[in-house]
C-alpha cells in the first residue's frame, strides 16, 4: 500500500470517526438536557411547600389592583374583598376574643351591613344609611326568655 493509498484511508476513517462523535455528542447532549429536567422538575415538586406563613397576602387584577387581601392584623385576621376600582367592599374577621364579623360596604366606602356574634354567643346585624347611620339594630328587638 503507497502512502497516498494510507493517507486515504486514513482520511476516510477519520470522516466516520468525526460524524460517529458528532452522534455521540447529540445523544449525550440529549440525555444531558432530559437529565436536567427531570432532576428540576423533580426538585420543584419537592421544593413545594406543606406549609407557607405570612402576615399578608395581597391578590390582585391584572392590572396590579389589589382585588383582596388576607392579612394578620393586631385585633385579629381579616379578608378583605375589594371592588375593580380598589375599594374596600367586604370584610371578614375574627377579633382576638373570638368574636367573628362580616362587614359590607357601598362604592363610598361607608359600612352598610354588619353582621357580628357578640362575646356572649348571641348575633348582632346592623343596616346602616348612606351617611353611615344605624337604621336597624337586632338590639332593637327584645328578647323573651
Amino acid at each position: 500500500m503507497t502512502t497516498d493509498e494510507r493517507l486515504d484511508a486514513l482520511e476516510r476513517e477519520l470522516g466516520r470517526t468525526k460524524r460517529v462523535n458528532r452522534w455521540l455528542l447529540a445523544v449525550i447532549g440529549v440525555i444531558v438536557v432530559a437529565g436536567f429536567t427531570a432532576l428540576t422538575v423533580t426538585g420543584q415538586e419537592k421544593r413545594v411547600p406543606m406549609e407557607l406563613r405570612a402576615r399578608a397576602f395581597i391578590l390582585e387584577d391584572a392590572n396590579g389592583n389589589t382585588r383582596a387581601g388576607l392579612t394578620m392584623r393586631d385585633w385579629g385576621p381579616a379578608l378583605n374583598l375589594y371592588d375593580a376600582n380598589g375599594k374596600l367592599r367586604a370584610g371578614l374577621s375574627v377579633l382576638n376574643d373570638g368574636s367573628p364579623g362580616l362587614a359590607l360596604a357601598d362604592a363610598n366606602k361607608n359600612p352598610r351591613a354588619l353582621l357580628s356574634l357578640l362575646n356572649d354567643g348571641s348575633p348582632a346585624l346592623n343596616l346602616f344609611d348612606a351617611n353611615g347611620r344605624t337604621f336597624w339594630t337586632t338590639r332593637q328587638i327584645k328578647r323573651t326568655p
